[in-house]
């Protein structure tokens, strides 16, 4: 859900929404056109599942589920060569996508999906669309290029309003859940780009699939990054055409390749991404003019020697319009990696 559309439109402020117990949930340049700062810086696979399966694991304890077996898809990849970033890893960029995919796997088999990508028959009669107001991934474990993964997917409800699309990928060997992903989508009028009520024909087409949401502890709101508390400042960027999706704005997945571009190069060296939570507050089209902004705090005592200091690094980002107009919110997390993959990067070629 949200899979092609990727944030509320500026005619509706989005609030949080509450659960039934009451938890609250609420393409990019490769360059972005050069930093300046402060601190100027530098095919999946279908596989039958069997109907025995390894109990689910996170970090090697098991996790009791709640979540009936019959409302839950599943979908399986191996991870290609090209999904793989340069420490051998699932690129955040694949496991996203995965995400996206494995909604249209949902939705065709509970037999909801229609002509349009994630709609119900009566969400295509009265031409509403998903969008995605909100999201975390937290990330226990990376796979890495060969591995076999299954993405768990199941809906749950999330007040009057919206609904939660959450998701679990598993190492098919092991049966442990490596990530843990939840959103929230509200509806909009594909012409009127206006959010809407969900309908009572929609949510009857829904309510026997909703079952219990994750909890991953999302129902702070995040703080608006102020430009004059910004480390870092890309300078304005236009989307391309790549960029898009079936809807004309800009697809959920690129706003978390914007972000991203942004995190200086010696903290992608030494850390890797643990944690994203992201607020998306307004569609992006192909004409608008875009900003990136991150600030970064890390366990040592100066802020200095950020990726080289073996502490946690936290981010708070924001992309916005050129006249100050918020994208999207976001906030990552990012722990010391294991391994230095770029010493043997001689043995990977």
């Amino acid at each position: 859900m949200g899979l092609l559309a990727s944030a509320a439109t500026s005619n509706f402020h989005v609030t949080p929404y509450y659960g039934a117990k009451g938890a609250k949930f609420g393409g990019v340049p490769m360059n972005l056109g050069g930093v300046k700062s402060k601190n100027v810086a530098s095919g999946y696979m279908q596989v039958k599942i069997k109907a025995q399966k390894a109990p689910s694991k996170i970090n090697g304890t098991i996790v009791a589920k709640s979540i009936r077996e019959d409302l839950v898809s599943r979908q399986n990849f191996s991870i290609k060569s090209y999904e793989i970033d340069a420490d051998r890893k699932i690129s955040i960029m694949a496991l996203m996508n995965y995400f996206q995919e494995t909604v249209i796997h949902h939705y065709k088999t509970n037999r909801f999906h229609c002509d349009d990508f994630g709609s119900t028959p009566e969400m295509f009669k009265q031409n509403l669309i998903w969008v995605t107001i909100r999201m975390k991934v937290v990330i226990s474990q990376y796979p890495t290029w060969g591995d076999d993964v299954e993405v768990e997917t199941w809906i749950s409800a999330s007040g009057k309003i919206a609904v939660r699309m959450n998701w679990h990928l598993i190492d098919c060997k092991t049966g442990e859940i490596l990530v843990r992903a939840s959103s929230v989508c509200v509806l909009m009028n594909k012409s009127t780009r206006r959010l809407s009520k969900i309908p009572e024909e929609v949510r009857r087409e829904l309510e026997s699939q909703f079952v219990t949401p994750l909890n991953l502890d999302d129902r702070k709101d995040l703080p608006k990054l102020h430009h004059n508390a910004a480390d870092y400042i890309s300078k304005s960027f236009s989307p391309r055409w790549s960029d898009l999706d079936v809807n004309q704005h800009v697809n959920n997945v690129k706003y978390i390749e914007w972000i991203l571009e942004s995190v200086p190069l010696s903290i992608m060296e030494s850390h890797e991404l643990s944690s994203m939570t992201l607020e998306y507050k307004r569609e992006c089209g192909k004409k608008n003019k875009v900003q990136s902004l991150i600030a970064i705090s890390s366990g040592d005592d100066d802020g200095c020697n950020l990726g080289h200091n073996g502490h946690l690094i936290e981010c708070n980002h924001l992309l916005q319009l050129e006249d100050g107009v918020e994208i999207m919110r976001g906030k990552t997390e990012w722990r010391p990696k294991l391994v230095h993959n770029f010493d043997i990067m001689n043995l990977v070629m």
